[in-house]
């Protein structure tokens, strides 16, 4: 079976990690500093009432995500790669219906005008390492900025590339898939 490129949406794609540090702290994402300023962050993913007064419902939340200014070179260079690419994005666990709506657009305003042809699809699983392998037990890869996501893909079996888009121009991305990419076959 042939491998299967999947990306993550949220701080590969789409720029969620800026959305919520200027909703919430009115500022970057990368001016954020402190652990107490980390912290006020991620309590927005367990109080629902905080959630919807700072960001409201999560459907509106995810077509409002910028996409990054480096995604034309990360997907066309998984596309030539690969022939084509997955998104693999695990919803909040407090709203999964209306975050997999709300990602669903994104991915109709950001992805299928651009990438219908190369685009195989998108999977929404609590735990994204069930796509790690595919039947034959060859060997997925998944680009994604949540170390824990990256540490369970690889314990079962796929193959993880870290990545998070702030942190990267157009010309690291490629050097670093291009990295990468050299031990994939």
């Amino acid at each position: 079976m042939q491998t299967k490129c999947y990306l993550d949406m949220d701080g590969v794609l789409a720029n969620l990690f800026d959305f919520i540090s200027i909703k919430i702290l009115d500022k970057e994402y990368k001016e954020i500093k402190t652990p107490e300023e980390k912290l006020k962050l991620k309590k927005i993913w367990t109080d629902k009432d905080l959630f919807i007064e700072k960001l409201g419902m999560p459907a509106d939340l995810f077509i409002n995500l910028s996409p990054y200014s480096t995604n034309d070179v990360l997907i066309n260079k998984v596309i030539e790669k690969f022939n084509g690419f997955y998104i693999c994005s695990s919803p909040a666990k407090m709203f999964p219906d209306e975050c997999i709506l709300g990602k669903l657009r994104w991915i109709g305003q950001h992805i299928i005008p651009k990438y219908s042809t190369y685009f195989k699809g998108a999977v929404f699983p609590r735990q994204k390492s069930e796509y790690a392998m595919n039947e034959d037990r060859s060997k997925n890869i998944l680009i994604d900025d949540y170390q824990p996501y990256i540490d369970s893909w690889e314990a079962a079996g796929g193959i993880p590339i870290k990545l998070q888009s702030s942190l990267h121009d157009s010309q690291s991305i490629l050097k670093l898939l291009e990295e990468e990419f050299k031990n994939i076959n």
